[in-house]
């Protein structure tokens, strides 16, 4: 199984005598706020960066949005510059509700993100034909992936917080649906080629 863009820790009972060791090969610094180029006064948050680490995707309900939260993007020249001022991605993708941006394709040409459809989210993709080109409007993925709205309060169809491999080749994501295990599950959906649907 390829690689995925993160790593789930499961928890289990262990004996009292057990004593597990952490051990990493990395070593995190300390955490630095991004300064108000990027954070504002309001709520800015589930970020995400392009593979080349060039563009910084968030959801902000600042003013100057389409709705309630939108997906801004700054970006940045280098790795070693500062983050520019953020864009609102538009109307093509952010609407009177909220938006979500949750991963990018490894080419940086392709944008997972989620948003309400009728009652609850569905999982939508907006393209662009080439880096630094504006992103067209988002696509619902479709019915092999997210579920019919139902309008229960006992049963939703909630389909969310897409994250594609960086092979392109396997989209994991959250889900509340019938079949789950518990409230939402982890689903994944695969293709053979990144030009497959």
């Amino acid at each position: 199984m390829p690689m995925v863009a993160a790593t789930l820790l499961g928890f289990c009972l262990l004996p009292d005598s057990y004593t597990p060791t952490a051990r990493a090969d990395f070593t995190l610094g300390e955490r630095v706020n991004l300064g108000p180029t990027v954070n504002s006064p309001q709520s800015d948050g589930q970020a995400g960066l392009s593979p080349d680490g060039l563009e910084l995707y968030f959801a902000s309900n600042r003013p100057g949005g389409y709705g309630d939260y939108d997906i801004w993007m700054s970006n940045r020249a280098s790795i070693e510059n500062p983050w520019g001022p953020p864009v609102n991605l538009g109307p093509g993708i952010n609407g009177a509700s909220y938006e979500y941006s949750t991963s990018i394709s490894s080419d940086g040409l392709t944008l997972y993100l989620f948003s309400p459809n009728a009652y609850w989210p569905d999982l939508y993709t907006a393209t662009r034909p080439t880096r630094g080109a504006p992103w067209g409007p988002r696509v619902n993925m479709g019915s092999v992936i997210n579920l019919p709205d139902v309008s229960s309060t006992v049963h939703m169809n909630i389909d969310y917080l897409g994250v594609i491999s960086p092979d392109d080749l396997e989209l994991f994501f959250g889900s509340w649906r019938e079949d789950a295990i518990g409230m939402a599950d982890i689903y994944v959906t695969t293709r053979a080629t990144r030009s497959d649907t």
